[in-house]
């Protein structure tokens, strides 16, 4: 079984919380070595993993581990299915992760997604804001779209009624590249009315989701979907909001991560805009024109750089392509040297000199993080 098979499997244990999945993977290193334990082994493990967590819980999280290794034997079958139906899947640790969400505290493990990913060498930005906007709020966010994407900037968001459906009709409509993450499964077009433009969005940009194939958009997924589109981009622009929306979720998970968010100001009377105008009141910027979103992302590409391009910037080009490949979750020796095309004596060395400079963290026997 391949790398990929282990984490498709992994990705597929419904019974296992997100917080669960996050703290085996970084304890145990890979769903791999999660599937190789042996039952003893697995019992002893759980304990260091989850100190706090009741006996009931803990027997269910042996049981649920012990069982799905059963289900392996299916995965071959649904990557065969994901190939057919034009469905791709990546997981933190692997090239083609998006590196913006690879050193997230929250992060999602994998991704599933049809299309494409963002492109990390273009801007991208977060159109976001209320499903029964106004008449109002549908212009400006299918003018941000269209603008933007003529500008050459990705457009993500996700693909709900109102302000998100229209900031990627624009964007389609000027010829770009949008994005939406979705709260179901990349085969679950939700709402159903939008499966024209889900076609096109998948067309011109990608569809994306943590979710396994067939989840339902059930409430409680929504707000974590949330942390995906704000993890992706580079901007939060938020169109129009109520002072308790959603949207707001967005801006605060893109507080957490350090992003940039903007917001068009609206009447003060209106419901729909205050949310906006108590953001643009605590400090986000202030949107009136495509104009005032260029300037923002050239100021953040001027003086805002990430965590990890400013230590790029300190790195010998040598040291810089090893620690660029890293993130938060840890990933194989094995791996890192099929990335980067390098002999394992080699990429040893240059593991030894990043824990030195204490970039890079052993965390288990031959696996590695990028530490903050």
């Amino acid at each position: 079984m391949t790398e990929r098979g282990y984490w498709l499997w992994f990705s597929e244990i419904a019974a296992l919380s997100q917080e669960e999945k996050q703290k085996l993977v970084f304890n145990l290193a890979s769903p791999r070595e999660i599937y190789k334990l042996s039952e003893k082994q697995t019992k002893i493990k759980l304990k260091g993993i989850f100190p706090q967590k009741s006996a009931v819980r803990m027997e269910k999280i042996y049981e649920v581990l012990i069982c799905e290794k059963k289900n392996l034997k299916q995965i071959n079958k649904k990557l065969e299915y994901m190939e057919e139906n034009g469905i791709s899947f990546t997981y933190c640790g692997e090239n083609t992760f998006p590196s913006s969400l690879s050193l997230l505290k929250g992060t999602p493990l994998w991704l599933y997604y049809k299309g494409k990913l963002p492109d990390i060498n273009l801007p991208c930005v977060a159109v976001v804001g209320a499903r029964a906007c106004s008449e109002y709020g549908r212009f400006i966010a299918k003018e941000l779209g269209r603008e933007l994407a003529v500008k050459g900037i990705q457009i993500i968001s996700g693909m709900a009624r109102g302000v998100d459906s229209y900031a990627h009709r624009g964007c389609i409509g000027g010829n770009g590249i949008t994005f939406a993450v979705l709260a179901s499964g990349v085969d679950v077009c939700y709402p159903r009315e939008n499966y024209p433009m889900y076609e096109e969005i998948y067309q011109s940009g990608g569809i994306i989701s943590e979710n396994p194939l067939g989840t339902s958009p059930i409430s409680c997924l929504f707000p974590m979907r949330n942390r995906i589109i704000s993890g992706l981009s580079d901007l939060i622009i938020v169109v129009e909001a109520k002072e308790k929306s959603g949207s707001l979720i967005t801006v605060e998970y893109g507080l957490m991560q350090g992003k940039d968010i903007m917001a068009v100001p609206g009447r003060v009377t209106e419901p729909l805009s205050k949310g906006c105008n108590r953001l643009i009141r605590e400090g986000a910027g202030v949107v009136t024109c495509v104009s005032d979103v260029l300037d923002m992302l050239s100021m953040k590409t001027k003086y805002n750089h990430s965590f990890q391009k400013k230590i790029n910037y300190t790195l010998d080009r040598e040291l810089d392509v090893v620690y660029s490949d890293l993130g938060l979750f840890p990933k194989s020796i094995q791996s890192l040297c099929e990335d980067l095309d390098l002999e394992i004596t080699d990429l040893s060395k240059r593991l030894l000199q990043l824990q030195v400079m204490n970039l890079v963290e052993e965390k288990t026997k031959g696996y590695y993080i990028a530490k903050q």
